[in-house]
């Protein structure tokens, strides 16, 4: 008998739970929100070209950003790796002695590449380095890239 009574209790509790309140507090309606005008905090940059280097990541690498500024906008914007060595990073990025010893190693290491190319186009067509989107293979880079060029920016805000 009181295998039953649990069982009743149990389909009760989950049928119930079933009927909560419907009354949720309403989704954002993204839509409604683009159309909005834009936000009063949007920020102007001194006129100029701005580079900074990054700090060396464990392997020695390191990346330059460029910034150009133009009537206190991004205009253009440049991003070039460089490997422990100095030399930039490029078609043989990942390789071993000049081969391919490890097809997988290097295949994410021409993406890293890769992704890491589009972070500049983003920055341009977005003005805000906080809005630059993290692109698959290309994480480390990115995190990298944010911090460099925030820390960048910080310097070129106008005074208002």
């Amino acid at each position: 008998m009181s295998k039953k009574l649990v069982t009743v209790s149990l389909i009760a509790t989950l049928l119930l739970s079933g009927c909560g309140n419907k009354n949720a507090a309403p989704k954002n309606n993204k839509a409604a929100n683009e159309n909005s005008a834009p936000a009063a905090t949007e920020v102007a940059y001194k006129d100029g070209e701005y580079t900074k280097d990054s700090e060396p990541d464990k392997y020695g690498g390191y990346m330059t950003a460029t910034v150009t500024v133009k009537d206190g906008k991004i205009t253009d914007a440049k991003l070039v790796l460089y490997n422990g060595d100095g030399s930039e990073k490029d078609e043989n990025y990942g390789k071993e002695n000049g081969e391919i010893k490890n097809q997988e190693m290097y295949d994410k290491a021409q993406a890293s590449l890769e992704g890491a190319k589009d972070y500049p186009k983003q920055l341009v067509e977005k003005q805000d380095i906080t809005k630059v989107d993290s692109v698959t293979g290309a994480t480390q880079n990115h995190d990298a890239y944010v911090e460099l060029v925030s820390k960048m920016l910080e310097d070129a805000k106008a005074e208002k």
